[in-house]
């Protein structure tokens, strides 16, 4: 990555990393958009970098900056990339005046002509009268990437919108995760569908990071926090609590489908929402004879039924039926206040769905 940017990693363009992979070019797209952002407020646009900067943006449809469309074919040679990559609005000024188009090729060893040296100065120019009054706090640079740490809103956006998973087995989590489960992969679909759900919007953080945890397979359940700490109780918490003897190990499959507790509760809840007891392959996979919006809104019921177990687990507290339900309708009702449309095809989709079981 920094052999891409000439030497800085923060130089590098959508374009560097265009035959890399969509996870690197969501990131690098990311943080060119914050690039913008922190160039236009407190003066910051005199200490960054102006080559593919959007804030530089000039002209009809903003369609000129400096990129490579900037200059001929004649004037961007590969040995000058690196000279580009490194403006800064200061090295192109001189006792407070703009350099002229001989001053800058002679500065820099290049030969730009007189029609793209006045595409740079009218972006220069535009860019000092926009942002050079402009004062205010700023987010820096160690903040923006401490947004970049694991489970953060900006990465989970850059994971599910990015990844392209037309081959399944390209994506090691997806394996992983249906492995412990000892079930077979579904559709790419669907595969969307489930990993782009810690994306919502109108889904509450806590729930957003319980999903992303659980589809990366870094819940802390027994089975994995005892490789961590080996004082730690790795039973299932539910069966503890019932006296269960002997106490089964807590895994992903156990605490959210083998365990007697739940596997009761999930019954009973499954009738009362749906009408019928859910399957694991429905539960987990979404094996729904549904189109991609219903199985996204009955993905995102099924991850709040997911995350009150869960959420139950961490307090110790003994679930019972009402209790799930009464929790689960706390959430969607949170749910249906921001999102009206999910909420109509929710309760059309489950009434589909016990017609179609009865039937």
């Amino acid at each position: 990555m920094t052999d891409l940017g000439d030497g800085n990693i923060l130089n590098i363009t959508e374009e560097d990393v265009k035959e890399k992979g969509n996870i690197f070019k969501g990131i690098v797209r990311s943080y060119n958009s914050f690039k913008a952002g922190y160039t236009k407020i407190n003066r910051n646009y005199l200490s960054v970098t102006l080559w593919y900067n959007d804030a530089f943006r000039i002209g009809k449809g903003i369609t000129a900056w400096l990129s490579r469309d900037l200059f001929r074919e004649d004037e961007l040679g590969i040995e000058n990339i690196s000279v580009y990559r490194t403006w800064k609005i200061p090295d192109l000024r001189e006792n407070d005046n703009w350099l002229s188009r001989v001053q800058i090729n002679t500065k820099f060893n290049i030969a730009i002509s007189q029609e793209t040296y006045h595409k740079l100065h009218r972006i220069l120019v535009l860019a000092e009268r926009k942002y050079g009054k402009n004062t205010g706090n700023s987010l820096g640079i160690n903040e923006y990437f401490d947004n970049f740490k694991k489970g953060s809103k900006r990465l989970r956006k850059v994971l599910s919108t990015k990844f392209n998973l037309k081959k399944q087995g390209e994506f090691r989590q997806v394996l992983t995760h249906f492995n412990v489960l000892n079930m077979a992969k579904p559709e790419v679909n669907v595969i969307h569908i489930l990993y782009g759900a810690w994306n919502s919007n109108f889904l509450p953080n806590t729930i957003k990071t319980f999903i992303f945890k659980l589809m990366s397979n870094t819940l802390g359940v027994g089975a994995r926090v005892i490789h961590i700490n080996e004082n730690t109780d790795a039973g299932c918490t539910y069966c503890s609590i019932m006296n269960t003897r002997p106490v089964p190990l807590e895994t992903v499959q156990h605490i959210f489908w083998d365990c007697p507790v739940v596997s009761k509760i999930l019954k009973g809840v499954s009738r009362h929402y749906l009408g019928f007891e859910i399957s694991k392959d429905e539960f987990f996979g979404l094996n729904f004879n549904l189109n991609n919006w219903e199985l996204y809104c009955i993905n995102n019921f099924l991850n709040i039924l997911k995350y009150v177990i869960w959420n139950n687990k961490l307090r110790k507290k003994l679930i019972t039926a009402n209790l799930v339900i009464q929790e689960v309708d706390f959430h969607l009702e949170y749910i249906f206040g921001v999102n009206r449309k999910l909420a109509t095809t929710l309760s059309l989709m489950r009434h589909y769905l016990i017609t179609k079981r009865r039937g």
